[in-house]
């Protein structure tokens, strides 16, 4: 329901207008940071990348995540298969 919400008030306040966005992509960690605890990074800093296109930026960002090799030992354990 929350989640909801701010997507409606946020697509009120950008309607027909102009917006850019702009997301930094450091310190990406194995955990969402709403948890209240993080490793240390997965990858190394990237930088910043920006676009009008919100869901186009959150694509370029996974895709340069991507491209990195991780370092291995901060990466959480894989799901077992047994």
């Amino acid at each position: 329901m929350v989640q909801e919400k701010i997507a409606e008030y946020t697509y009120a306040v950008l309607k027909d207008k102009p917006h850019f966005h702009i997301s930094f992509i450091m310190n990406v960690s194995p955990y969402c940071d709403c948890w209240n605890y993080n490793d240390m990074a997965i990858v190394p800093d990237i930088g910043m990348a920006a676009s009008f296109d919100p869901v186009a930026l959150d694509r370029a960002c996974v895709d340069l995540v991507n491209k990195l090799l991780p370092y291995s030992p901060c990466l959480p354990p894989a799901p077992s298969n047994n």
